[in-house]
């Protein structure tokens, strides 16, 4: 079996309304589709959604890689031998990763339809009978915010990604507001704390669990929020450890 076509389409997804996150405000989704076609007409797909401050290379340049680099390179291979095709794409241009992983996408797409069998069963198997998705919820003023949650539980889902990003007092508004909204059933997360984390040094992260401000008081885990980019930014565990302790001592319950 061999490669016979590679097609490389940009797409734009309108999405409802607008969207705001930490680095722009969107009303499409501008995605990469990679179609690989085999010998006697088997297809195969893969996707990708580069987005400008999570992706380090974005929609137009992975199109231009897509169709001058990797497609000539494809033509006449394999594609059920994806170790070989990684191979080939790895060493002929330098990062975007994203291309190659939408290649190796369709590939194994690919290699499960001449199988005759689902993706997950080529892989090994399905370790979940059902699948649950988060709604997002994106920079908006915590009414905003908050009723536009509630919209998506009465929809059916029970977790939302709450985006935060440019003001810490108002991320804590926001997601103060969603959580009052929201019953105990519906889980949350916002996308900061995890994202200061990776600013401190390793051997902090511990101790920053675990320290006596970890307690299960809402008002403590609220509050001392701000502490992450001033921490981070003086990355001494001496000034971290002092303002957390001063901070935490007035709000644990």
């Amino acid at each position: 079996m061999k490669i016979e076509r590679v097609e490389v389409f940009g797409v734009a997804v309108p999405l409802i309304g607008e969207y705001k996150n930490a680095y722009l405000t969107k009303s499409v989704q501008k995605s990469v589709i990679v179609r690989i076609t085999a010998s006697g007409g088997v297809t195969g797909l893969g996707n990708i959604d580069p987005t400008p401050g999570y992706s380090k290379e974005q929609t137009p340049d992975h199109l231009e890689v897509l169709r001058g680099k990797f497609a000539p390179l494809l033509l006449g291979m394999d594609p059920t031998n994806v170790h070989a095709v990684l191979a080939k794409i790895e060493p002929a241009v330098r990062g975007f990763l994203d291309s190659k992983a939408a290649i190796e996408m369709a590939c194994v797409d690919l290699a499960a339809r001449v199988a005759g069998m689902p993706v997950h069963t080529y892989l090994g198997g399905a370790v979940k009978e059902k699948l649950l998705f988060n709604a997002w919820i994106g920079i908006l003023s915590p009414d905003e915010a908050a009723k536009e949650t509630l919209g998506w539980k009465q929809k059916g889902f029970r977790s939302a990604k709450i985006k935060v990003g440019g003001n810490i007092e108002a991320d804590r508004d926001r997601v103060k507001a969603v959580r009052e909204a929201v019953d105990r059933i519906f889980r949350y997360a916002s996308t900061r704390m995890r994202a200061m984390t990776r600013l401190l040094p390793s051997s902090w992260r511990k101790w920053w669990r675990h320290s006596s401000c970890s307690s299960s008081s809402s008002r403590c885990r609220t509050t001392t929020s701000p502490a992450w980019p001033k921490c981070a930014a003086q990355r001494t565990l001496s000034a971290c450890r002092s303002w957390r302790t001063s901070r935490c001592s007035t709000t644990q319950a």
